[in-house]
């Protein structure tokens, strides 16, 4: 039933009604008046009520970010929005209210509890998104298909205690006695609890084993369907992942776009003149041969760039490892200097000898400088061998497909010169008047004269030549580009790491000159 105030406007969320909501449902006692006294800090709510407020849009929430529970219920609220950046929620409670759609609750994935009873929702959906969902109360809506609803939340796996009484398909009988709406309350209950295998309550109360068993041999004949295309599906989806993440290990290897036949075919795209030339004798079979000649090219230029990849991969991790052990290194020096230098630090001042902490102070700032100059120096010679070996390796991918790529072109410019032979003997022959069948429409169009024929023949060479030459061009751009990118990244991470290093270095020896004139003056007082 539509729910509609009124007697009063709707209320605006906004942030004095967040602050005074905050307060009036904070701690009491002390803890109360701090919060009142310095402030509300939004950030820190975990918790919020904004019921019974007639409320008619979600709005403001942005600034609650680290919300864990939240209660909307009994607003006039037909829309959910404005919650996309509750990322934490796990409870939320929306029941009365006048929703017709489940939406903008997707990206809530830590949700765990969701109500959304006595709405106007018609269709279940929006909620794939919500693998941790275990309570979802969806009672008293409009909601009319039981089949289309179970099994679309048979994929919350998660999914433990369920509500939908009050539904078309599931409304408890008004009468006991009357057996057509108990029968229909048991087939509804039949096929939540065969469809939806992660229930263990439905309509607040345990499922029994027993009731379980029957469920399932009721709806066999359907479950076993069902089961048989979850599995075609899971196979499709893995095998789509699979080759997903081929195309990606080829992206960043620069050889994508050299799968199978897919190079061969890209050399066509854009020729206008391959349907016509296609018709040339025997020229189906040349292609043939032709993209055979192609694809073991593609899948050896794959090959080197996988390979190459792996290297690359391996050379960064060595880098990581031998940049992370020269850190931890200096690190650990570095504290044993600080720790020594506290322990002289105490004893001076047990001893009242503080005049020449000074010294310790001095000394200790010299030592620490000099353990950060030597790191500086060792990371450097790390960054170079990495930078010569990244470099090599780069080059060595760019050669290896380079001499694939003029293999390429050599095969391209067989294929041209037989193509441009046969036609030109054809072409004479036909001239002549010698041929025995009559040409298809398309060569006769090539065959007007000699000039058409050549013409139409080099420049389908050209977009074929200018098609490798692309790829080449692009296979060693883009790894020259990453090369780049890293290095320069590199180098400013050394560079950043170091002043940051300096500035801390600096601080904390100030702070020790801070206190050596604090105890000075002390002394001197």
């Amino acid at each position: 039933m539509s729910r509609l105030y009124d007697a009063a406007e709707p209320t605006v969320i906004d942030e004095k009604l967040l602050r005074s909501l905050i307060l009036e449902q904070g701690p009491n006692g002390e803890a109360g008046k701090i919060i009142e006294k310095e402030g509300v800090e939004f950030h820190e709510v975990l918790e919020i009520r904004i019921d019974f407020k007639n409320v008619q849009h979600i709005e403001n929430l942005w600034q609650l970010q680290n919300l864990v529970k939240l209660r909307l219920d009994n607003n006039i609220i037909a829309t959910i929005t404005g919650l996309d950046q509750l990322v934490h929620l796990e409870w939320l409670d929306l029941s009365f209210n006048n929703i017709t759609t489940i939406e903008g609750i997707d990206k809530l994935v830590k949700l765990k509890d969701l109500s959304l009873a006595h709405n106007l929702i018609k269709e279940v959906g929006g909620l794939s998104t919500l693998t941790s969902l275990q309570v979802l109360s969806l009672g008293y809506n409009k909601l009319h298909n039981l089949n289309s609803t179970s099994r679309y939340l048979r994929k919350l796996s998660s999914l433990q205690t369920l509500c939908l009484k009050g539904n078309k398909f599931s409304r408890v009988p008004a009468h006991s006695g009357n057996e057509t709406e108990e029968e229909a309350y048991r087939s509804y209950q039949m096929n939540c609890i065969a469809f939806i295998p992660s229930l263990v309550y439905l309509d607040y109360q345990m499922i029994l084993q027993e009731t379980r068993a029957l469920a399932l041999e009721q709806h066999k004949e359907d479950l076993d369907e069902i089961l048989r295309n979850e599995r075609e599906e899971r196979a499709k989806k893995e095998e789509n992942n699979a080759i997903q993440a081929i195309k990606q290990q080829h992206t960043l290897a620069y050889v994508d776009g050299l799968e199978q036949d897919e190079f061969f075919h890209s050399l066509f795209e854009d020729d206008t003149e391959a349907s016509r030339l296609e018709l040339l004798p025997g020229e189906k079979e040349r292609l043939e041969e032709y993209c055979q000649e192609v694809v073991k090219i593609s899948s050896d230029i794959v090959s080197i760039g996988l390979e190459e990849e792996k290297k690359r991969t391996r050379e960064r991790e060595l880098f990581q490892s031998a940049y992370q052990k020269a850190l931890e290194l200096n690190q650990k020096s570095s504290s044993d200097l600080i720790q020594k230098y506290e322990e002289d630090k105490a004893k001076l001042l047990n001893d009242h000898q503080i005049d020449t902490l000074g010294e310790k102070i001095s000394k200790l700032h010299h030592d620490v400088m000099t353990l950060e100059m030597q790191l500086v120096d060792q990371l450097e010679d790390i960054s170079k061998e990495f930078e010569r070996n990244y470099t090599d390796m780069v080059s060595h991918m760019i050669e290896g497909v380079q001499a694939k790529m003029t293999q390429l072109r050599e095969y391209e410019k067989n294929h041209h010169e037989t193509v441009l032979e046969l036609s030109t003997q054809l072409m004479e022959s036909y001239s002549k008047g010698l041929l025995e069948e009559e040409l298809p429409d398309g060569l006769r169009v090539l065959f007007a004269d000699k000039d058409t024929l050549l013409s139409a023949i080099n420049a389908a060479h050209d977009v074929h030549m200018q098609v490798i030459d692309n790829k080449e061009d692009s296979i060693r751009g883009r790894g020259e580009k990453d090369k780049k990118n890293l290095l320069d990244g590199l180098t400013q991470k050394l560079h950043k790491r170091n002043r940051e290093r300096v500035t801390e270095i600096s601080h904390f020896i100030d702070l020790q000159h801070d206190e050596l004139e604090d105890w000075l003056g002390t002394k001197e007082q």
